[in-house]
C-alpha cells in the first residue's frame, strides 16, 4: 500500500476543521455515479444537462488535493481533495469513480488488497469505504480526537493506524473496526504515519518536533528522534514540526520531512534501528516546509515535495538532484508500484503524473491549470473564447480545442485581483483581452497574432466592455486608490474620455462594467455602488447605491429597458453574517430600483440576460447555476455541476445553450431544453398541443418553460396553431371596441369589455386616452375597471403571460413561417405590449441573421 497525506499546520488545519463544523461541506458518504448521458471531447462523462466540455476533468478536484495513493496493481490512483470527494482514476487519468465523503479529508489510505480505502470525516472519526461502490463498511474514531489527519494500513492489511490532531495514535482492527491500542505520547498533532515493510514497526511524525518508532507486537515506543538539530523555542503551533515520515523499502532507513519556520525545512534520513542521522539533503529554501517524502520501490530514489511548490527527485547514494519538476503548488508525491511514475498532488485542484526516468510530465488532456476568468461566444455562436492562464478558442458544439496563445495575466494569490476579460471584435475575426493586468491587446482570431494594444498607462485594468457597434472600448481602471472609466476609440487607438467613478474599494471582478444595447449608456460597479455613465458626453449620470455587500456583476437586458446587478445582501431575518443572493433590477433612465429576486443560495458572482431578454441566469462560487423567468421572477431551471465554482457564464447567441466557466479550469456547455421535456422528436397530437397551450398560462413558470420547449420541437404544426390563437388587433379595432362600451345593447357592452380585458395591455394606450375624454358614467366605470386590471403584474394576468410566452416560442422556432406570425403581431396597436415584443423578436432575428457566416 502506497499513500501520501497532506500535513496541515495547526492554525490552517484548525480553520478548515471549524469551517467543516460550521458549514458541513458534504453529506454522508455516497457514491456519485457518472451520468448516463453524453461524453466530452476526451470521452469522459458529462454531468446531467451538459452537452460539451472545454478542457478536462482528468486528475482534477474542485479544491486543493490533500492526499494521493496508488492501488497495489498500479492501474488505479486514488486522491482526496478539499472538495469533499474521493476520486479514482485510471493510469491515464480518466475518471473511474468518485465518492462524496462527510467532511474535509486531509489524508487517504488504500488497503493492500485494494478492496477498501479509508478517509477521515468531520466528526473526528474516519470511514472505511468499499473501493468499488463507495459504500461505508466501517466508521471508527473518537470525537475527542478533534480530527484524524493521518491514516495508514499495515502491509498485511490487518491493522489501520490513525493519527489525530490532538496527538493521539490509535490502532484499529481493519476488519471489525475494534480499537486495538491507543497512545497519547505525542503532545500535538500526528501528521504522518508509516509502517515498516515487514509490518513489525511503525513510525509517527508529530508537530511536537519528534518522530517516534513503535514496536507493533508489544505496542511500546522503541526509538525517539528529534526532527531538528536544535529545540525550537517558538509557540507550540508553529515551532518546528515533523511533517511526514516514510520507510525505505528495506526498512533500514527513515526519511523525515520538516517544517521550515526556523530555517530548518529539509529532509533528513535516519537509521531506523539506531536513530543515527545518516544524511541530510540540501538544496532547499530552508524557510520552506517539506510536507511529503516517498522512496521509489527499488530504494534508490527519494521524491520530495516542498512548500516552495517544487518536486525534487534525489539519487540517495550521491545526494544529488536528478530532476526538479514543475507544477503549481505541488507538495504531495507518491510513486507507482513499478517505480516508473510519480504522482503529485497540488494545492490548486489537480494531480499530475510524471515520468520518473525523464522527469517530464505525462500528457493527459488539453486544459487549463487555473480557474476560468472569462468566456464569450463568437457572434455566430460557433466558437467560444476563454481566458485563464492563456487565451484559447474552442469549437462550441464539441469542446474541441482550436488554438491558443499566451498573454499572462497578473497573479491571483492571496486574493489579488486578476482581470481576465475576453471579447470578440470585428464580427468574430478579432479577440480582445487584458494582458498582464496592464493593457488591452487585440489578437487575430485565426492565428493568435497580436495586432494592436490599448493602454491607459495607469496602475491596472480591472475590467472592460466593448460597445455594441465595436467602435469603443470602456476600461475600468485604478490609479492611486481612485477608480475611473476610460473610453478608448478603437479605430484611432486613443483615449477619448475619462470619467471618475469614486474611490477604489471592495471586490473587483471581470463583469463589473457593461454597455447598454444602444451604446449610449454604460454601467460600472465600484464597491457597493453602480455608476451609470453617459458615453456620448462622458459624464456620470446616476449612482445606484448597493446594499451591504459588493456588486459582483452588472448586465443590461437586450432591449435596454432594464439592467441587473448581482450582489450579496444581509437578510434582515437571517443570522448576522449570513449573506444571501439578490438580483436587483434597475431603471437605466432614472437609476431607481424596480424589483429584485431573492435567491438565498450563495454568493453569486455572475449575472447575464438571455438573448431574448425573457430569462436571467446567475452563477455562484459553489458551482450552482440558476435561471429565472423575469416576468414572474420564478426559477425555471438549474444546473449543479461537479466542477467547482462558476465564476462566469454566457448565453449562446441563439439562446439555446449556456456556457459556464469553473474553478477547475473547465467550461461546460448546458442544453437549456429541460431534461424532463421529453424527446425532441416526440409526436404531439392536437389534444397535447391544447394542453401545452394551457400550460403557457400557468403560474408555474418552470412548467410553462417546459411547455414552450415541447411546442418548439414541432415547429410547423406549432406555428400554424399559434397563428390561430394569437389575435393582434389594430388601433382602429381597439377604438371600435371602446366605442362599443357605450352601445345600447347590454350584451354588446359586455362583449366589448371582455375582449378589451383579454387584450390586456394591448388596449392600454387606447383605454388611457379614453379615460381623459368626456364619456357616459358607464363608459368611465368600465374603462377604469379595465385600467385597474392592467396594473396587475404579468404573473397575475394568465392571458398576457401566455401571449408573451408564445412570442418566445415563435422566436425560438425562428422559421420563415414563425416570422410571418411575428410580423402579423407586430402590425398590431403600436404601443401594445405584444406588438412591441413581436417587433423586438423580429429585430433580434435580423441581428442573428446578420451575424451568421
Amino acid at each position: 500500500m502506497i499513500l501520501l497525506c497532506r500535513p496541515l499546520s495547526v492554525a490552517f488545519g484548525l480553520a478548515i476543521a471549524l469551517s467543516a463544523a460550521i458549514y458541513g461541506y458534504c453529506p454522508a458518504a455516497e457514491e456519485i455515479k457518472p451520468t448516463t448521458g453524453g461524453v466530452d471531447f476526451n470521452g469522459d462523462p458529462l454531468p446531467p444537462g451538459a452537452i460539451a466540455r472545454m478542457g478536462t476533468v482528468r486528475l482534477r478536484h474542485n479544491g486543493m488535493v490533500n492526499a494521493v495513493a496508488f492501488f497495489p496493481d498500479g492501474k488505479t490512483l486514488a486522491s482526496v481533495g478539499g472538495d469533499g470527494y474521493v476520486r479514482l482514476w485510471d493510469a491515464d487519468g480518466r475518471p473511474l469513480r468518485q465518492f462524496r465523503v462527510d467532511g474535509y479529508s486531509s489524508c487517504l489510505a488504500v488497503r493492500p488488497d485494494a478492496r477498501t480505502l479509508a478517509v477521515p470525516t468531520r466528526d473526528g472519526c474516519f470511514v472505511v469505504l468499499d473501493a468499488d461502490s463507495g459504500k461505508e463498511r466501517l466508521r471508527c474514531g473518537k470525537a475527542e480526537d478533534e480530527a484524524v489527519i493521518a491514516l495508514a494500513f499495515s502491509p498485511d492489511g490487518k491493522i489501520l493506524a490513525s493519527g489525530a490532531r490532538k496527538g493521539a495514535i490509535r490502532l484499529w482492527d481493519a476488519d471489525s473496526g475494534n480499537l486495538m491500542h491507543s497512545s497519547d505520547a505525542h503532545a500535538f498533532g500526528v501528521g504522518g504515519i508509516a509502517f515498516s515493510p515487514d509490518g513489525k514497526t511503525m513510525a509517527s511524525a508529530s508537530w511536537d518536533h519528534t518522530v517516534r518508532v513503535w514496536d507493533i507486537a508489544d505496542r511500546k515506543e522503541r526509538l525517539r528522534l528529534e526532527a531538528f538539530r536544535q529545540k525550537p523555542v517558538r509557540n507550540k503551533f508553529y515551532g518546528g514540526q515533523a511533517m511526514c515520515v516514510a520507510f525505505a523499502p528495506d526498512g533500514k532507513t527513515l526519511a523525515v520531512g520538516t517544517e521550515g519556520d526556523f530555517g530548518e525545512g529539509t529532509v533528513r534520513l535516519f537509521n531506523a534501528a539506531s536513530g543515527e542521522l545518516v544524511r541530510e539533503f540540501d538544496g532547499y529554501d530552508k524557510e520552506r516546509s517539506v510536507p511529503s517524502v516517498a522512496f521509489s520501490p527499488d530504494g534508490r530514489l527519494l521524491a520530495t515535495g516542498c512548500g516552495d511548490t517544487s518536486i525534487r527527485l534525489w539519487d540517495i547514494a550521491s545526494s544529488k538532484i536528478l530532476h526538479e519538476l514543475g507544477g503549481n503548488c505541488a507538495v504531495l508525491v507518491c510513486f507507482s508500484p513499478d517505480g516508473k511514475t510519480l504522482a503529485s498532488g497540488e494545492s490548486w485542484d489537480r494531480v499530475r503524473l510524471w515520468d520518473v526516468a525523464s522527469g517530464k510530465e505525462k500528457p493527459i488532456a488539453e486544459g487549463y491549470d487555473g480557474r476560468i476568468l472569462s468566456l464569450v461566444y463568437s457572434p455566430d455562436g460557433r466558437t467560444l473564447a476563454t481566458n485563464a492562464d492563456d487565451f484559447r478558442l474552442w469549437e462550441a458544439r464539441t469542446g474541441r480545442p482550436l488554438r491558443s496563445w499566451s498573454a499572462p495575466t497578473q497573479g491571483a494569490f492571496g486574493g489579488t485581483f486578476v482581470c481576465g476579460s475576453v471579447r470578440f471584435l470585428a464580427g468574430g475575426r478579432e479577440v480582445v483581452g487584458v494582458a498582464k493586468g496592464k493593457y488591452l491587446a487585440v489578437w487575430e482570431a485565426a492565428t493568435g497574432r497580436e495586432l494592436r494594444r490599448y493602454s491607459p498607462n495607469e496602475d491596472s485594468v480591472e475590467g472592460f466592455a466593448v460597445s455594441p457597434d465595436g467602435r469603443i472600448v470602456a476600461m475600468k481602471c485604478a490609479d492611486k486608490g481612485k477608480t475611473f472609466v476610460a473610453l478608448w476609440d478603437i479605430e484611432s487607438n486613443r483615449e477619448t474620455k475619462r470619467i471618475p467613478v469614486g474611490d477604489l474599494s471592495g471586490l473587483q471582478t471581470d463583469e463589473q462594467i457593461a454597455f447598454a444595447p444602444d451604446g449610449r449608456l454604460l454601467a460600472a460597479a465600484v464597491g457597493r455602488s453602480i455608476w451609470l455613465i453617459d458615453v456620448v458626453h462622458g459624464k456620470a449620470l446616476h449612482e445606484c447605491k448597493g446594499r451591504t455587500y459588493d456588486v459582483t456583476s452588472v448586465a443590461f437586458s437586450p432591449d435596454g429597458d432594464l439592467f441587473a446587478s448581482c450582489e450579496e445582501d444581509a437578510d434582515e431575518g437571517s443570522r448576522v453574517g449570513d449573506p444571501i443572493l439578490r438580483l436587483h433590477f434597475w431603471d437605466p433612465a432614472t437609476g431607481d430600483e424596480l424589483f429584485n429576486i431573492d435567491g438565498r443560495e450563495g454568493d453569486f458572482t455572475s449575472v447575464v440576460f438571455s438573448p431574448d431578454g425573457r430569462t436571467i441566469a446567475a452563477a455562484n462560487q459553489s458551482g450552482l447555476i440558476r435561471l429565472w423567468e423575469i416576468a414572474t421572477a420564478q426559477e425555471i431551471l438549474r444546473f449543479e455541476p461537479d466542477a467547482g465554482g462558476s465564476g462566469t457564464i454566457a448565453f449562446a447567441p441563439n439562446g439555446r445553450t449556456l456556457a459556464s466557466g469553473h474553478s477547475n479550469g473547465t467550461v461546460l456547455i448546458w442544453d437549456l431544453r429541460p431534461a424532463d421535456a421529453g424527446k425532441p422528436d416526440a409526436a404531439i397530437d392536437e389534444k397535447e398541443r391544447e394542453r401545452l397551450w394551457t400550460a403557457l398560462a400557468t403560474d408555474d413558470a418552470a412548467a410553462a418553460y417546459r411547455a414552450g420547449w415541447v411546442l418548439s420541437d414541432d415547429p410547423a404544426a406549432t406555428v400554424a396553431f399559434l397563428a390561430k390563437h394569437l389575435h393582434p388587433l389594430s388601433a382602429h379595432q381597439i377604438d371600435r371596441l371602446i366605442t362599443d362600451l357605450d352601445a345600447d345593447a347590454f350584451d354588446r357592452r359586455e362583449a366589448a369589455s371582455a375582449e378589451l380585458a383579454r387584450l390586456g395591455k394591448q388596449a392600454g394606450p387606447a383605454l388611457r386616452k379614453a379615460a381623459k375624454e368626456p364619456a357616459s358614467e358607464e363608459v368611465r366605470s368600465r374603462v377604469q375597471r379595465l385600467l385597474d386590471r392592467l396594473e396587475m403584474k404579468p404573473k397575475d394576468d394568465p392571458q398576457r403571460l401566455r401571449d408573451l410566452r408564445a412570442i418566445g416560442v415563435l422566436e425560438r422556432i425562428g422559421t420563415a413561417a414563425a416570422q410571418d406570425v411575428l410580423k402579423a403581431m407586430a402590425d398590431g396597436a403600436a404601443e401594445a405590449p405584444l406588438t412591441v415584443q413581436a417587433k423586438k423578436a423580429l429585430e433580434r432575428a435580423a441581428q442573428r441573421t446578420a451575424a451568421a457566416p
